[in-house]
């Protein structure tokens, strides 16, 4: 409590009060308390002035510039670390995508790319260098053999600024020679400025995709342009799709039958029986296969041939059902003409000599060879008493049922007037009178009539614009040509006939009379097989039976032909003159 002073190192006291004490200790003292305090002089001080302060700072801030170093390596570092592991994040990321992705900078560098891409694209994907993707990697329009235009790239068209969305490119190269289809996306990169950096591009193999597209295009492009008419119901039965040729079919437009059960179609002409059968097979999932009669929308009737298929889930449930249904009424008609067709066959073969006549002294035989299954070719035998004999051919224009017909009512005329009349020229002016008022324009029939005398083995004939026949000696030689003597029946109904002067046959010789369609045959070069072909064909067998003859002349025929198909009905009669048995 006392007076406070200083003494320095040099004994020298101090008032505490005019300096401020840098120390100060509090001790006791004989009871009582003493505060001791002490400050530094001038001369202390100048005495210990020493560098250490400076050092010391120096130190300090190396220090702090070590650690602060050490501080930002230890950052940098695990910013390093932490910037790896995102790296690596990113590549397993891009790396487990199905889609391929492909990175590129600003001058078309390629930066990265997955294995997806490299997959999809069947090579590295970071091989072309920027301006020949096109080229190297083999990209084609959707048509493909047009070359994908190297500016316009989905890449190419990102890295300008562009977005592309769904972009169809078809690739075909060394790797992918069958080709393969990618759709691709592409979009810039900018950083976070709005600067261009480059452009990503994600693509994916929709090969399959764009096949099964394809096939379900074609498919449907079968089924609406076939002749047969499709269409399809839900399993309730309604219609929910006809094709074109349903309409053209039945009549009914879309909007017609749409929503609506094939009830719309039923004809009537069959019991309920028949309606309700097929669907116990279809609910089964088997197919249904029928033929009905159903009613077009005009109300005519046509032959159905429908198959009827069950459409399944991949549960194996039917869903579905399509109908494709055939118009058999042409087809029905055509088969029922050839029935009729051959039925008539049928009948005019008997209106045929069966055999020919048995006549001492005389081989006669003849054949018919029709283009068709009827034909209007005729020959015949007709006995006219007192020894005497007609033979006949003849031929009506065209081939086919209508000239059957017309053979048919010629011999029918032609039979019943040999019966009264004995004159060759006068029974075919008749049957040209009687068929002029039956025929229709354009019918005609060439008819040649030759009466055989066996008594006195002499022939006598009148032709009806037929084609000539020709008597032939023993030796093979043309005794006579027996030519037209007045034109074909059924033309006028005032045409005289003219008879022809009578020729005596001998031993050995041999009468032929043919049809033009002996005659007019063709071989594949146009040629005629002619009166020289006939000539030709019986001498080579004049020694044979008649039979044998006709046999001939039809073979020669068909090899004439060489396999082409026969155009005309063929007809031939031939006579052989034998010596007359010793009485």
């Amino acid at each position: 409590g006392g007076r406070q002073v200083l003494y320095d190192s040099a004994g020298v006291v101090h008032d505490v009060m005019a300096a401020a004490p840098a120390s100060v200790k509090r001790i006791r003292v004989g009871g009582e308390v003493w505060h001791l305090a002490g400050s530094p002089t001038g001369a202390f001080l100048s005495q210990r002035l020493t560098l250490f302060p400076v050092a010391m700072a120096a130190g300090v801030f190396v220090l702090v510039g070590v650690l602060g170093g050490f501080v930002f390596t230890l950052a940098k570092r695990s910013r390093d670390l932490a910037l790896g592991r995102q790296d690596r994040t990113i590549r397993a990321v891009l790396g487990s995508l199905a889609e391929g992705v492909v990175v590129a900078d600003k001058e078309g560098r390629i930066l990265l790319a997955n294995e997806a891409a490299k997959r999809a694209v069947r090579m590295g994907a970071d091989v072309a260098r920027p301006g020949h993707w096109a080229d190297v990697y083999g990209c084609y329009l959707p048509d493909m053999e047009t070359p994908f235009p190297e500016q316009d790239l989905p890449l190419a068209r990102a890295i300008r600024g562009e977005t592309v969305t769904e972009q169809d490119i078809f690739v075909r190269h060394s790797g992918v020679p069958e080709g393969l289809w990618l759709r691709v996306n592409s979009a810039p990169v900018s950083d976070e400025k709005g600067e261009l950096l480059g452009g990503v591009v994600t693509l994916r193999d929709v090969t399959r995709r764009v096949q099964s597209e394809e096939l379900v295009r074609r498919l449907s492009s079968a089924v609406e342009q076939t002749a047969d008419a499709v269409f399809i119901t839900g399993r309730d039965g309604k219609i929910l799709y006809v094709n074109p040729a349903f309409e053209s079919t039945t009549g009914y437009a879309s909007e017609d039958v749409l929503g609506k059960t094939p009830r719309v179609l039923k004809s009537g002409e069959h019991d309920r029986e028949h309606y309700q059968r097929p669907w116990g097979t279809i609910l089964r999932g088997e197919v249904f296969r029928s033929t009905t009669v159903n009613r077009k929308k005009s109300g005519e009737f046509y032959y159905a041939e429908q198959t009827i298929t069950p459409m399944k889930d991949p549960a194996g449930r039917v869903t579905h059902f399509v109908a494709v249904c055939k118009d058999m009424t042409e087809r029905r008609r055509i088969q029922e003409q050839a029935i009729e067709m051959r039925l008539a066959a049928v009948v005019q073969r008997q209106l045929y000599p069966e055999l020919p006549l048995e006549v001492p002294g005389l081989d006669l035989a003849g054949a018919v060879f029709p283009a068709e299954a009827t034909c209007g070719d005729y020959f015949d035998y007709i006995p006219m008493g007192n020894d005497r004999i007609a033979v006949v051919i003849g031929d009506v224009s065209g081939h086919g049922m209508a000239p059957a017909l017309v053979m048919a009512q010629t011999r029918a005329y032609l039979r019943a007037f040999a019966q009264t009349e004995q004159d060759a020229a006068a029974i075919l002016a008749k049957v040209n009178r009687a068929l002029f008022g039956d025929l229709r324009r354009g019918f005609f029939v060439t008819l040649l009539l030759a009466v055989l005398d066996l008594a006195s083995r002499r022939l006598v004939y009148a032709s009806a614009g037929h084609t000539p026949g020709l008597i032939l000696n023993a030796h093979g030689e043309v005794k006579r040509a027996l030519t037209r003597t007045g034109i074909p029946l059924g033309v006028d109904a005032g045409s005289r006939y003219e008879l022809a002067e009578d020729v005596a046959l001998e031993p050995g010789e041999v009468v032929v009379l043919v049809t033009d369609g002996v005659t007019e045959s063709r071989s594949p070069r146009g040629e005629f097989f002619g009166e020289e072909g006939v000539l030709a064909a019986v001498r080579s067998a004049r020694h044979g039976r008649a039979h044998q003859i006709v046999g001939q002349v039809h073979e020669a025929v068909g090899a004439f032909r060489a396999g082409l198909r026969q155009r005309d009905d063929i007809t031939m009669v031939v006579c052989k003159l034998e010596a007359l048995p010793e009485t």
